[in-house]
């Protein structure tokens, strides 16, 4: 019984990280696009 309600807390600790990382990187991402958009009207002017 214990095993299995340390294996439940270590299943949604997981999943809590993969949807923080998750979130985090299409932050990052979206961070990017706008930095390359405004690189290319840079270029363009």
């Amino acid at each position: 019984m214990m095993g299995l309600l340390i294996l439940a807390g270590f299943v949604c600790f997981w999943l809590f990280c993969a949807l923080s990382l998750a979130s985090y990187s299409d932050e990052q991402e979206e961070r990017m696009l706008a930095d390359l958009k405004d690189e290319e009207k840079k270029v363009k002017q």
